[in-house]
């Protein structure tokens, strides 16, 4: 749809100004505009796009016609010129080229291949409001601007519109390259420009904007921008455009409509600029669909220097009406492409087309790339997109194709693609492409080629496709992959395949190409058949081909070749020589091989000459024990390979796997010989054991060629020799052959080494084998280093005469506490492009390589540390047990005196708080638990320096939901020492800026120091320590989470400030959450949160039910210090008092409040004895901070607000539980103290006190002014309100609360008290109500979210077994009641007049534990439903009643 535009005088500027057609026009002062007035033109017209030249007058024409060159004439009748050409070509110079919006310019040329120059000698704009009509080819060329108006009506045979200029005599030849002189005007179109079928329309300059619609169908549209641009034709058609030389501000932007159907549409530009500036800009529409089986292309072009091109709205090249998709082009030095762009070249009947991204970098991503994997799979789905990145200069070359931080030519994949057309993406790289996140084509013929390196020829070409860790390529089976390396390489056709039958069918095509579409499981396949296969040489016959897992998993995989006398050596292969094999996780796999002269390995039995890279096994055994063998049959086995021979190399891969041998046996491989191997970035972290030479990498490391190397690896695996005469070393068991010893370099082992003979093991290398006693071309040794504590071992016998066998240095030892800082390790590249990294003081090295952004284990969760910036998702649960606890794993234990049999490793926070710019070490990426779990998390600080940020991530500054879906179970934070400060302690994080979704904690967090600091703001929280304000992202917010977390601050002398069960300090919202642990702080401590930051926040929705523990200030059962508004809440914790030495205040929801609180309760047991000073003598104290005067009150210890009290509207307090004690200790009218009973200042329903009874009656609730938002749920009985979001078994509303329909009948009465003087029972008035009250106040089940649910909640399950006891193990007072045989069971509260029997918590669970089998589960809980017909139950009594103070349950017959 066209812009309508209309140009009126402006006042303030003195000219006329370009408006909408709509804006307001307030007139002139003078009406009148004379003919020179209305002919000025601005010099800055169309730099300024919203300033222009005065309007022509309606009936304006050219004037000042001059013919040039050929031969032409001009006439004029009224407001209509006409121009006739009587020559092939002519050109005129005009004064002005205008045209009114109630005339026209008519060309009338001897045919379609006639061409007319118009070139513009005056200082006039040329604007175009009337029609332009020629029947053959227009140039207009004005260097001070052209303009076509809404109004315009252009339809000619072809159309150059510039503002650069060419001489008469190049035009008159047919050279059409334009030149600027100067000008930086530009070329606008807000009209109609119609080219004939086949013609062309050009717009050139240095600025050129579409806003109007441009039509050339089966012809070409072209618009481009520079200081100097060729015209290619072929006859009448216009078939190229080069821009010769670029300009500075070059833009070209189209913000409406291009058509060329059937043609060529280019928008193309080249800016000087020294920084990176968008040239290209498309918005609008681009369409060149295929018309007449000739398909249309499209081009948006800009430089590959310092160019970007901006791609919205829609580009068109598609086949609606037959035929196949056209071609798309959109290449700069960067491509930006908008969320919601649509490209297309589908074809309904055809062959979908091709759409080619080239930039010299590019990068999928969810935020902060080119664009993002969703919507580069929306568009996969209508068109087949190659990708192709430039070279960073003209003289880039094939040794610089390995992607290094700060050159270009990659192409890399940060977020997930997906399309299920039957279309195929090519990613064309210049060096690299690194797959970073998974990619997934669903089409039967949906396709990926991976093309890499092309910006040289193949040989010496080091380039490559970098699948990362846990990171796959799903494709379908088929002809669906293909690799090229080089320019000049033919490309490599894979077949996919993803099925158990087809991995084994490769033996029938060892030659071939393989890729894994999918996991393969091979638990179907009892023994399977190596791929391959050798019993002796020459009588192999190998794999050869190449085989890509694309980042797929072989697992089960069983190969038991002892009974097969045809298998020499074993693994997923046989035998591969000459091969690829690349980009697999081989797991659970279990490889035995117990003959004479065997070789076996998970992944392949012998390698020659191989490539095997990316390759990790885990969860497996590997074994070759026969019984009994020849020397010169030695077998041997391998974690990834049984025997390497020659130049077989081995990257960037790990085992884990346990590996035995009667001969020889390594991490990695059981032997290593010949010319040129080398095994680099690889670790092992299994078991490796062997009666000859077992080695942590290489049970035999052996060469005939100092080409050989062993670099950048470790072992924090366990090496043992087992045999009497047995060798153990941590690398290697046998090292070196006749007079050589191969190289190794930069290495460190930590795992424990041991031998029968202690001389026989070994840091580095046990048996050194040098032919003759002499050394003779000496070894490479560099940079290894080991453990002395964790290895058992302090010496190595290759210090002895190092410098006569080596060059480098001798292997060094470090001892334990050496073993975590990075000056330790020379020699080590700790650098961003080296091979290792390390958090300095806390973790031994790792190797980068390890990192991924799909994280599987510890190691890789650590390793977020080494980029706070990316994006993160965890793909299965981690338990971090079996890692802290290994002494020999990467992390130290900070105890202050180790002891190595009970050792605790201590994860490292990941991201830290720093000053003065925090952002430099904060997590900035985000993650994503997808509901799993981290395990176990330790955290342990012995220190007497500032402790700050300290969690699963320690500081946090990421959007809201940055931190989502995730558990962190069973975890132990501790920080102790001196003289310390201690701030922001939480188990997921110690400080959020930004928010977190779905995330619960459960474990604990104990901190002390011997600080003495009542000023100590330390921010201490089950999930979080501190969430505050996320400057870029607005207000910090958590939702849906939760905290079972025994938080302690309480050891003497600490006086830690804002303590709390889900969060120590907040400044933000927080909504459908809770906290069921238990808090203990010095100073504004609260069961949920500790306090609250001044501002708009919210707490709604939640709760908590531990018990609170505080010294002063405000101690609360939800909040210790509120300032923001809190609603729909409640707190049924205990809340414990102890203050001494200045003020506090004590409450069931909130102990010193300053915020407006609605809709909430509070149940809570105050035990705040010593807290009952008057009104007015706290508030003297409290706001003098001298004195000691404390207040308590069942809802509120004490509500502050500059006038009168806070808004305080429909809450509620069991008056029943704390007798007489008010629901607010103290309140502030007015800036006066108040009194501690009557509100008559206050709203009536501020806090309004109940029995238990009317606490559990719908009708308490429903009948307030206004009515609380409450639900009925029959199966509930006897319940205080429940939290609807909370509540198992319900669907979805949008009520708030949940309730019975009424109060059950019970024996007992809520506001009397009775005794009994059986000694099977105790009073069943206030003390049971209020313990069953607080049991059922605990949370209902969690919603279905995909997590760990805690078992100390209100259930509603249909299926609990109700029989606890039976005639045969009952009380004898309860076979008095019940008859022999019936079935009985234990409820908190029987129906009316049923016989029962009272029986207290440990007589139940006695006959409990008389009735369960010896293997039951929770045999010590006693689980009872809440009354005869419940189905919520509580649990153990649901709270702790005082010392000698059971639990009242009742036995009653079972249903």
């Amino acid at each position: 749809m066209n812009h309508i535009y209309s140009l009126i005088w402006s006042n303030r500027h003195s000219k006329f100004v370009v408006a909408h057609e709509k804006t307001r026009i307030r007139g002139r002062a003078n009406s009148k505009v004379n003919a020179s007035v209305a002919s000025v033109l601005l010099s800055s017209l169309l730099i300024a796009p919203c300033a222009w030249a005065a309007p022509p007058m309606t009936t304006a024409l050219p004037t000042g016609a001059q013919v040039t060159a050929g031969s032409a004439s001009v006439s004029t009748s009224g407001n209509v010129m006409n121009v006739q050409q009587s020559s092939q070509r002519a050109a005129i110079n005009w004064q002005s080229f205008n045209i009114g919006s109630s005339s026209a310019v008519n060309f009338v040329q001897p045919n379609a291949s006639s061409v007319i120059l118009n070139r513009v000698v005056g200082n006039e704009q040329s604007v175009i409001a009337g029609a332009m009509n020629a029947n053959g080819q227009v140039f207009l060329l004005n260097s001070n601007g052209v303009l076509f108006t809404g109004s315009s009506s252009v339809n000619v045979g072809g159309l150059v519109a510039s503002t650069l200029n060419v001489s008469d005599a190049d035009f008159m030849a047919g050279r059409n390259t334009l030149t600027a002189n100067g000008s930086k005007a530009s070329v606008i179109n807000l009209g109609t420009i119609n080219a004939a079928d086949g013609g062309y329309v050009a717009l050139l300059g240095n600025q050129v904007k579409n806003e109007g619609v441009i039509t050339a169908r089966l012809g070409a549209a072209v618009m481009a921008a520079g200081d100097q641009i060729s015209l290619n034709f072929n006859g009448n058609s216009l078939v190229g455009v080069t821009i010769d030389q670029g300009t500075l501000d070059a833009l070209v932007e189209n913000k409406q409509a291009i058509r060329s159907d059937g043609g060529l549409v280019v928008l193309t530009a080249k800016g000087l600029d020294a920084v990176m500036a968008t040239v290209v800009n498309n918005t609008g529409e681009v369409r060149a669909q295929t018309v007449a089986n000739k398909e249309g292309k499209i081009y948006l072009l800009g430089g590959m220097d310092n160019n970007r091109i901006e791609v919205g709205g829609t580009l068109d090249a598609s086949a609606p009406n037959g035929g196949n998709g056209g071609f798309i082009e959109t290449s700069a030095a960067k491509a930006k492409f908008a969320n919601d762009v649509a490209i297309t070249t589908k074809a309904s009947s055809g062959i979908a087309g091709t759409w080619l991204i080239d930039p010299r970098d590019f990068t999928v991503a969810a935020s902060g790339g080119d664009i993002t994997g969703a919507a580069l799979g929306t568009l996969l789905g209508s068109n087949s997109i190659q990708i192709e990145t430039a070279a960073t200069s003209p003289t880039a070359s094939a040794t610089n194709l390995v992607g290094t931080s700060g050159t270009n030519g990659d192409i890399n994949v940060n977020d997930a693609v997906s399309w299920s057309a039957n279309n195929t993406l090519t990613l064309n790289a210049y060096r690299n492409i690194n797959i970073n996140a998974d990619i997934t084509a669903s089409g039967a013929t949906g396709k990926l080629a991976l093309q890499y390196g092309q910006g040289a020829v193949a040989a010496g070409n080091a380039a490559d496709y970098n699948i990362a860790k846990n990171i796959h390529i799903n494709l379908q089976d088929g002809a669906n992959f293909s690799t090229k390396l080089g320019s000049n390489a033919t490309v490599e056709n894979y077949t996919v395949i993803s099925s158990a039958a087809a991995l084994q069918n490769i033996n029938s095509s060892l030659s071939g190409k393989f890729a894994l579409g999918a996991n393969v499981n091979l638990s179907g396949i009892a023994n399977f058949a190596p791929i391959g296969n050798w019993d002796l040489a020459p009588d192999y016959n190998p794999f050869d081909g190449k085989f890509t897992g694309l980042g797929h998993t072989v697992s089960n995989l069983t190969v038991s070749a002892t009974a097969n006398p045809d298998i020499k050596s074993a693994g997923l292969f046989s035998v591969i020589y000459g091969a690829e094999v690349r980009d697999v996780r081989i797991d659970a796999a279990n490889v035995t091989n117990n003959k004479d002269r065997v070789a076996v390995g998970a992944l392949a039995g012998y390698a020659k000459n191989s490539i095997i890279k990316n390759i990790d096994v885990t969860n497996s055994t590997i074994s070759a024990n026969p019984a009994s063998f020849t020397v010169n049959n030695r077998p041997t086995a391998g974690g990834i390979v049984g025997y390497m021979r020659d130049a077989t190399a081995v990257s960037n891969s790990s085992s884990s796997a346990v590996v035995s041998s009667t001969g020889l046996a390594g991490g990695i491989t059981g032997t290593m010989q010949g010319f040129g191997g080398s095994i680099s970035n690889t670790y092992f972290s299994g078991s490796v054991s062997a009666n000859i030479w077992a080695g942590g990498i290489a049970g035999e490391y052996i060469a005939v060629s100092d080409a050989s190397a062993i670099n950048n690896v470790y072992v924090t695996g366990s090496v043992t020799g087992i045999g009497s005469t047995s060798y153990a070393g941590g690398i290697a068991g046998r090292y070196g052959d006749g007079s050589l010893l191969p190289t190794i370099s930069n290495a460190h082992v930590s795992g424990p080494i041991t031998a029968p003979t202690s001389a026989n093991a070994d840091p580095i290398a046990a048996y050194i084998n040098v032919s003759g006693g002499t050394y003779g071309t000496k070894g490479i040794m560099s940079n290894v280093y080991w453990d002395m504590t964790t290895t058992g071992l302090s010496t190595t016998g290759l210090a002895t005469g190092f410098s006569t066998a080596f060059t480098g240095n001798a292997p060094t030892g470090i001892s334990n506490s050496n073993a975590y800082t990075q000056a330790s390790y020379t020699g080590f590249d700790f650098t961003s492009t080296g091979a290792w990294f390390s958090v300095d003081g806390s973790t031994r090295p790792f190797l980068r390589m390890e990192a991924t952004n799909h994280i599987t284990n510890a190691h890789e969760l650590q390793l977020m540390s080494m980029n706070l910036a990316n994006n993160y998702t965890l793909v299965n649960n981690i338990d971090l047990a079996p890692s802290l606890t290994n002494k020999s794993e990467m992390w130290k234990d900070n105890s202050t005196a180790v002891n190595y049999s009970s050792y605790v490793g201590s994860f490292v926070p990941v991201g830290k708080n720093s000053t003065p710019n925090p952002n430099t070490t904060a997590f900035v990426g985000t993650f994503d638990g997808l509901g799993h779990t981290v395990d176990h998390l330790t955290i342990k600080i012995n220190s007497t320096a500032l402790t700050d940020s300290v969690g699963l991530f320690g500081y946090v500054n990421t959007t809201i939901g940055g931190l989502r879906n995730i558990g962190v179970t069973n975890a132990s934070i501790d920080i102790t020492g001196g003289a310390f400060t201690v701030s922001h302690v939480g188990v997921l994080a110690g400080i959020v800026r930004g928010g977190v979704d779905n995330a619960y904690a459960t474990g604990t967090v104990n901190v002390s120091s011997s600080v003495a600091n009542a000023n100590m703001r330390a921010g201490i929280g089950g999930l979080i320590g501190e969430m505050n304000v996320n400057g870029t992202a607005g207000t910090a917010t958590t939702t849906n989470s939760y905290a079972n977390v025994s938080v302690d601050a309480s050891v003497a002398g600490s006086q830690f400030k804002y303590v709390g069960g889900l969060v120590g300090y907040m400044a933000g919202n927080l909504s459908n959450s809770y906290a069921t642990g238990s808090v203990i702080g010095f100073d504004a401590v609260g069961g949920l949160i500790g306090a609250t930051d001044t501002g708009s926040g919210s707490i709604l929705r939640s709760f908590a039910s531990g018990a609170v523990t505080g010294q002063k200030y405000g101690v609360g059962g939800l909040v210790g210090y509120n300032r923001i508004t809190i609603g729909d809440s409640y707190a049924s914790g205990q809340v414990n008092a102890t203050g001494s030495g200045s003020s506090g205040a004590a409450g069931g929801l909130v102990g010193v409040n300053k915020g407006a609180i609605s809709n909430s309760y509070a149940t809570s047991l105050i035990n705040a004895s010593t807290w009952n000073s008057s009104s007015a003598s706290f508030y003297s104290a409290f706001t003098s901070g001298s004195g000691a005067s404390y207040v308590a009150g069942a809802l509120i210890g004490a509500d502050f607000g500059s006038s009168g009290m806070q808004a305080l509207t429909n809450n509620f307090y069991d008056n029943t539980v704390n007798g007489s004690m008010a629901g607010i200790g103290m309140k502030n009218t007015l800036g006066l103290a108040g009194n501690t009973n009557g509100y008559s200042n206050d709203s009536a329903t501020a806090a309004v006190g109940k029995t238990t009874a009317d606490m559990k009656a719908l009708a308490a609730f429903s009948g307030t002014t206004p009515a609380w938002n409450v639900v009925t749920d029959t199966s509930l009985s006897n319940v205080y309100p429940q939290l609807r979001w909370a509540t198992t078994g319900l669907s979805a509303g949008s009520s708030v609360w949940v309730m019975a329909v009424a109060p059950s009948n019970s024996n007992s009465n809520s506001n009397s008290s009775s005794s009994s003087s059986s000694s099977s029972s105790i009073s069943s008035g206030s003390n049971r109500d209020d313990a069953v009250a607080s049991a059922i106040n605990q949370p209902s089940y969690r919603r279905e979210i995909g997590m760990v649910l805690p078992e100390n909640r209100v259930s509603r399950n249909a299926d609990r077994a109700e029989t606890f006891a039976n005639v045969t193990n009952a009380l004898p007072a309860i076979s008095s009641v019940f008859g022999s045989g019936d079935r009985l069971a234990v409820v908190s509260s029987p129906n009316a007049n049923e016989p029962t029997q009272p029986v207290t918590l440990s007589q139940a669970r006695a006959m409990m534990q008389a009735n369960a089998s010896p293997s039951a589960e929770g045999v010590g809980d006693v689980r009872v439903p809440v009354s005869r017909n419940s189905l919520a139950d509580i649990v153990n009594g649901g709270v702790k009643l005082p010392t000698g103070v059971e639990q009242e349950l009742f036995v009653v017959e079972a249903n």
